[in-house]
Formats: structure tokens, sequence, C-alpha cells
């Protein structure tokens, strides 16, 4: 249990179904900013996106490594 001095946080990390798309949105509608990203062909392995300070991870699904989007969840 952290101390009274320690600050934590969480950062949120999204799998999508459309990792380039899902950018594109955050971009346009909320003014993020992408930071860094790896990739692979294409698809998403890790991108770091800021808005308004805060960062957020997101990836494009990977069902081999049971990386699922709520898309094939069927959910969310």
């Amino acid at each position: 249990m952290p101390g009274k001095d320690v600050i934590a946080s969480l950062t949120p990390m999204l799998s999508v179904n459309d990792g380039l798309a899902a950018i594109d949105f955050y971009k346009n509608a909320f003014g993020a900013t992408e930071i860094g990203r790896v990739d692979d062909n294409g698809k998403i392995i890790i991108t770091e996106i800021n808005f308004l300070g805060i960062k957020f991870y997101l990836s494009d699904e990977s069902v081999e490594t049971g990386n699922i989007s709520p898309k094939k969840a069927k959910g969310t």
C-alpha cells in the first residue's frame, strides 16, 4: 500500500478493431496528439496519445495474444 506521499495513477490501454481510424477519431474529435507509435505494416502494436495532458495507450486487437477489442468481445 503506497504511503501518503506517493502519487499513484492509472494509464488506460484501449484495444480497438481499427487503430488507425481510432487515432484519427481522437485527433479530430478531441484535438488529441499522438506521442509515439510502434506498428507492424499498419497494425498498431501500441501508440501513446495525449489529450489535455492525460496520456493513454491504444493498440489494434490481437486475437493471437488474447488482446481483443470490444467489437470482438461483443460488448464493452
